[in-house]
Order: C-alpha cells, then structure tokens, then sequence
C-alpha cells in the first residue's frame, strides 16, 4: 500500500464516528493466496498492509466468487492475476449491517471483475439443532436433578437392587447418562464461550464480535 494512498484513509476516517465502506479498486493485497504470477508480495509487505487495514479499524466484507478481481489477460506463464478491488468496512458498519456481502462478478471488457456489494440477504428458513444452553446449567434446580438421580440409585443399591434388568435402574442410568452428556456439553460449549466476559454481554464490541462470529459460520457456495 502506498503511503499517499494510506494517508488519504487516514484523513477520510478522522473523527467519523459513523458506518463507512471502502470499496473499490485499492491497488494490494493482504495475503499471498491473492496474487498468481508475477513478481512475489514481500511477507514483509503483505503484514504492513494487514497492519494498515487493521490500524484503520476495517474488515473485509465476506464475499463469493472468484478470489481474483484482476487480471492482466495474458495466458500461461505471462498471466498474472490478483484480489485487488474487494470491500472493507468499519465496527459501526458491521453493527448496522451484519448481513453485508460482497460478490465478484464475472468480467466483461476489462482486466477487473466488477464487485456487488449486497447490505441485506435472504435468510433461508432453515431447522436448527436444539442446543443446550448453559446458562441452564448454572441454575440450581438443573444440579438438583443430577443430586436426585444419584440419590434414588443409592437408595435402591442399599435396598438390594442391584440386577442391571430392573426398570427402575434402567430408567434411572438413563437419566444419569443424559444429563452426563449435558454436563459435557456445558464444558466444551465453555471452552469456546471463555474469551467473552459475561461483563461485557451487552457492550458493543461483545455484538461487533458476535456478528463476526456468525458471519463467518455461513456457508456461501460450494
């Protein structure tokens, strides 16, 4: 990225509080998946200029399509293609338009592929999987429940029940066995949920990071 071009970003967002895009034709890359051919993006650079984007505030907008935007129309070892038009955009943004979406579209007379910016999608209505929650985990009754089951199986045990057939044993391990599952489920879903502070469930990086997460969850093509 050239330092004019960083400078212009830097005086189009001083002090600008609300959502903004950069889109368009921005002349480099950030990784080196999006250059084929050609003379080789320094790593050195490529993390200059992901440090740039990042300094700015911005994010690249999902997007479908071809990764290369650009292309310089030659064939065999002379083609050299590369992601230079793409779609960035700021906290307040995201926060505005979780859904936003950018398609590269197929090129027709020129060495760029023209770039579709979408701010709303089509949900698809689509079954969920029941998942559970585990919040409900922390709520004293859900511990009583474990504590009961225990409690009916010693009582049988001391009272000589101890064949493997009996319904009552058979219908008390089955219990135990689905809230041990649960229990499971609680410490692996906790496992993912730690880097978000409870605290903070209502501030507005935990929903900016929120809206990240579900974004990248989505399946565009295949």
């Amino acid at each position: 990225m050239r330092a004019q071009q960083w400078d212009i970003i830097k005086s189009a967002i001083t002090d600008l509080n609300a959502p903004w895009l950069l889109l368009g034709d921005l002349n480099f890359i950030m990784d080196a998946c999006e250059k084929s051919g050609g003379n080789k993006v320094s790593q050195t650079q490529l993390d200059n200029n992901r440090d740039l984007i990042e300094m700015a505030g911005l994010y690249n907008l999902p997007f479908s399509g071809n990764i290369m935007t650009c292309s310089n129309r030659r064939h065999g070892a002379e083609l050299i293609q590369e992601r230079l038009d793409r779609a960035l955009g700021n906290d307040s943004w995201f926060n505005y338009f979780p859904n936003s979406h950018v398609f590269h579209l197929a090129p027709i007379g020129s060495d760029h592929s023209p770039i579709l910016v979408t701010t709303a999608r089509n949900n698809c209505p689509t079954k969920k999987p029941r998942k559970f929650n585990k919040c409900w985990l922390r709520d004293p009754q859900c511990k009583d429940i474990i504590g009961n089951i225990n409690r009916e199986l010693e009582l049988l045990h001391a009272e000589g029940v101890v064949d493997s057939n009996d319904t009552r044993l058979i219908v008390l391990h089955e219990k135990l066995d689905y809230w041990n599952k649960i229990q499971a489920d609680f410490y692996s879903q906790r496992a993912k949920d730690d880097m978000l502070n409870f605290d903070d469930k209502n501030s507005a990086n935990f929903h900016t990071r929120a809206n990240h997460r579900k974004r990248r969850s989505q399946i565009e093509c295949i």
